[in-house]
């Protein structure tokens, strides 16, 4: 019998066909590929035990690893990959055999290597299985071994050492290798040669749609691309609205898949130390998730918004949602659990999609069951599962018409041999440039120490990229064309891949003359009359991969981001607010933060306070450090007036320094208590608990600064609220809110008081005398609380300060000239201490600032919210990131 051997199954399959009424191979003879030969003899003269699969070798090679202690032997995928690649070559050898018994010596390096291998043979023999190589060796030792045939010829494959020896085991002196190195020639005379070339990765799509358009009015259409599937989403749609059928065949990674990368997520959420809420969400949003859109993004909400939530309760929280993720778990934490794969497999058939998506995802489940069972078989745990799933890939396809045969098909060029020769009028092999189809001549330790041991196969890389050309120019039967990107996604140009260039060369008078190809796409002459290209100028067309002109969606008028326009829009300016006991106040009602940020920037406030474009995560910033020194500094002061004196002095600085140590414990214990949406100030970790005892340091130092300020006042009021229910008229408005802290002196005239955690000159009355000494009006928070405790309480106020409770001993904001600057530590008394500028009283520049805020909030309620930054500061927490009159 004659036996024809081949690298591959489909080639096989071709050689039979090819021979088909050739008499010497119809009969008496039979064409398979080695590997399928191999194993065809291990079944009848095998020790019982099975050939290891690709698949089970890594996972053993995985786990023999994972056991070693010598760290230069770690766990990877590369180092498994390499182990592979090294027993592929060596094992089942005569050479490699000696330096297993010992009789050939090895340097220390390699002895590892070996030592390994030795390894990774037990563990298979533990599992019955057996790798190729030794089942190699085994059978041509055995000396009752059967004749396997007449003669055997093998093609287009060098074979290992191990193969080697059972080929002249089974068929003596009679095998013929032949392998011969494909060489690239002139396509038949009647196969038209085309180029493309589109300036860019924009251009592309629309010439290669359009192309392929024209092409397929003459027959089917074969295209070739790196990334068969990003070719076939970039032009499938556009071909289907001409009518033309269109599908792709590639592979692709295991974790793109839906079920791959629930599996990968559910892992993410497992392992994390902390819970991983984007793992989460992109678990929720799978289809394997079976939880709607809604209700994932509405878990997303509520797990970020509590920074406190524990791990734990997220998985009980999923568990509860989704009954996929329990079974996700069971499978990400034992290789035992490939019984739930039917579960996932009914999950795919249900869903309404069509059969190409169903069958990727239950190829997805299959690599997973086969997987998980090679490492049960072996020993080996669930993250070396996780490992070769990582790097693991499965066959996928799409189509946009519901027969077999579409008009055209896309893959990967090395897929090609596997299709029918006389079924494509039309060829077109895609990215045919230096990097996207590279001749790369690898090399490593294995490969050197095959090399070494005199066993090494020859590496052909050139020869597998002129196969994989010949293979793709000989299916076409009327055109062969040539695509490639003139420019890459960096702007740089791009070359011809190497045999491109020989193909051309085929067609040049001259090889040698550099002039010949001496223009942009190095062709000769005769192929430039045919060129197909591109640019990427039109835009709309490219993008849109369509020549149609670009359609009226809808007309709508220029949007203004400086005004709200419609009546219904500004009435909804300003939102009712609800006061104590439920009581509803419909009349606009600001509070003096608030008109501060609209004098900041009036898109800021819009920004800021009504559309709330904020972080959804529950924070650890200086929103809920300031909270928490404000409610520190109210209980401070509320139990230190109760014991011990209305103000703090130098004489009680010691007693006050235990009280506010004591206030920050308590407080930091209660932040746990406290609701998500309270701000709270609760920290994770180290780091964060470091800030807060920082914090705390802080306050107690301040009570050194505060003992120095304001000693003729005392606090009258802390934290003191000025309700919705019971606002005051202010700028023809109601104005309300809480002021920090109120300051009385025996005269009865008052101070505001704002806490700050750190003060710049922008909290300044007035400019420096460098910047022209002119009055701000950015910062008027306690200007405006001033006025209104005047109505409200009838008190003669005397000055609206911020006091800084930070390093620096800083106080800011506006002090009548009757209360002497001495008084106030830390003031700057030039820029703080009001100069007359609307009246002699203090007074006379609150109602001058009334006014002033008076015109801005009717702007305001008119709908202005132009992007005006009064400073460059205002725009630093301002979420409008884009905004073009951002300062700073």
């Amino acid at each position: 019998m004659r036996v024809a051997l081949f690298p591959r199954y489909a080639q096989a399959l071709a050689f039979r066909k090819a021979h088909a009424s050739d008499p010497e191979w119809a009969f008496g003879a039979k064409a398979e590929g080695i590997g399928s030969w191999i194993e065809g003899q291990w079944t009848l003269w095998g020790d019982g035990r099975s050939l290891a699969s690709k698949t089970q070798r890594l996972v053993a090679c995985l786990a023999v690893l994972g056991d070693c202690d010598d760290a230069r032997l770690s766990p990877t995928w590369g180092m498994a990959s390499l182990l592979v690649e090294l027993a592929d070559e060596v094992l089942g050898s005569a050479e490699f055999d000696e330096v297993l018994r010992g009789s050939m010596r090895v340097d220390e390096h390699r002895e590892i290597l070996v030592k390994a291998l030795r390894a990774y043979e037990a563990a298979l023999a533990r599992a019955g299985l057996v790798d190729p190589g030794r089942a190699c060796a085994l059978l041509s030792a055995q000396d009752d071994l059967a004749s396997a045939g007449d003669e055997a010829c093998v093609y287009g494959i060098e074979p290992s050492a191990a193969q080697k020896r059972l080929l002249a085991a089974s068929f003596g002196e009679s095998v013929a290798y032949r392998r011969e190195s494909p060489s690239i020639s002139r396509v038949e005379e009647s196969v038209s040669v085309r180029f493309a070339f589109p300036s860019g990765r924009y251009a592309e799509p629309l010439l290669l749609a359009d192309s392929i358009e024209g092409f397929a009015c003459d027959g089917r259409v074969l295209a070739t691309a790196k990334r068969p599937f990003d070719l076939y989403r970039s032009i499938a749609p556009a071909l289907s609205r001409q009518g033309v059928s269109c599908q792709v065949h590639a592979r692709r990674l295991w974790g793109q898949t839906d079920f791959g990368r629930a599996f990968f997520a559910v892992g993410s959420i497992v392992e994390a130390e902390s819970f991983d809420s984007r793992a989460c969400s992109d678990y929720l949003l799978n289809p394997f998730s079976g939880i709607s859109s809604s209700r994932a993004y509405a878990f997303d909400v509520s797990v970020r918004r509590d920074r406190l939530i524990q791990k734990e309760e997220c998985l009980e929280r999923l568990r509860s949602l989704s009954r996929s993720f329990e079974f996700f778990e069971e499978l990400a934490a034992s290789v035992d659990a490939d019984a739930l794969l039917d579960y996932f497999s009914d999950c795919a058939y249900a869903m309404q999609e069509d059969e190409s998506y169903v069958a990727e995802q239950l190829e997805a489940v299959r690599v997973l069951r086969e997987v998980m069972a090679s490492a049960r078989m072996v020993g080996a745990e669930s993250r070396t599962v996780r490992c070769v799933l990582e790097h693991a890939t499965v066959n996928a396809s799409r189509t946009s018409c519901e027969t077999d045969a579409a008009d055209v098909c896309i893959c990967e060029p090395f897929y090609v041999e596997t299709l029918d020769e006389g079924s494509w009028e039309t060829v077109v092999m895609c990215d045919m440039d230096n990097v996207s189809f590279p001749a790369k001549q690898t090399d490593n330790a294995a490969l050197s120490f095959a090399r070494d041991l005199g066993v090494a196969r020859e590496r052909h890389a050139m020869d597998d990229m002129r196969q994989a050309f010949v293979e793709a120019s000989r299916r076409a039967r009327g055109r062969f064309v040539i695509e490639r990107r003139l420019n890459n996604e960096s702007a740089d140009p791009t070359y011809p891949a190497a045999v491109v260039e020989e193909f051309v060369d085929c067609y040049r008078l001259d090889p040698t003359d550099a002039a010949e190809v001496d223009n942009k796409y190095a062709l000769p002459p005769c192929f430039l009359e045919s060129v197909i290209d591109r640019g990427e100028e039109k835009l709309y067309e490219n993008a849109s991969v369509s020549h149609d002109a670009q359609p009226l969606s809808a007309k709508v008028e220029k949007t203004r981001l400086d005004r709200i326009e419609s009546d219904l829009s500004r009435s909804l300016i300003m939102l009712p607010r609800e006061g104590k006991g439920g009581k509803v106040v419909f009349d606009p009602c600001f509070s003096a933060s608030q008109i501060e940020s609209y004098l900041e920037c009036p898109q800021k406030w819009f920004a800021l306070r009504r559309l709330r474009l904020d972080e959804l995560d529950e924070g650890f910033g200086a929103v809920q450090m300031g909270d928490f020194s404000h409610n520190v500094f109210e209980a401070f002061y509320r139990r230190f007036q109760s014991e011990v004196a209305p103000k703090v002095t130098p004489d009680s600085l010691g007693r006050a320094r235990e009280i506010m140590e004591d206030v920050i414990v308590k407080h930091a214990e209660e932040q746990y208590a406290m609701k998500p949406s309270s701000n709270r100030l609760v920290p994770v970790d180290a780091f964060e608990r470091r800030e807060l005892e920082e914090l705390g340091s802080k306050l107690v130092s301040f009570l050194d600064r505060e003992a120095l300020l304001l000693p003729s006042f005392s606090p009258y009021a802390l934290e003191f609220e000025i309700p919705a229910t019971n606002a005051v008229e202010y700028a023809g408005y109601r104005v309300m809110g809480k002021i920090d802290r109120i300051d009385v002196d025996d005269r009865g005239r008052a101070i505001v008081i704002d806490y700050k955690s750190s003060l710049s000159s922008d909290y300044d009355l007035y400019e420096s005398q460098k910047k022209g000494g002119s009055l701000q009006e950015g910062k008027v928070q306690t200007l405006v609380y001033a006025q209104a405790l005047r109505r409200m309480l009838g008190l003669e106020v005397v000055g609206a300060l911020y006091v800084g409770y930070g390093r620096s001993p800083k106080v800011s904001g506006a002090l009548d000239r009757s209360i002497e600057p001495a008084e106030v530590a830390g003031l700057r008394a030039q820029t703080c201490v009001y100069r007359g500028d609307f009246g002699d009283e203090f007074s006379s520049l609150l109602d001058a600032t009334e006014e002033r805020i008076a015109a801005s909030l009717d702007r305001l309620m008119e709908g202005c919210i132009e992007a005006r930054p009064s400073s460059p500061k205002a725009c630093v927490y301002c979420p409008e990131i884009s905004c073009p009159k951002r300062k700073g």
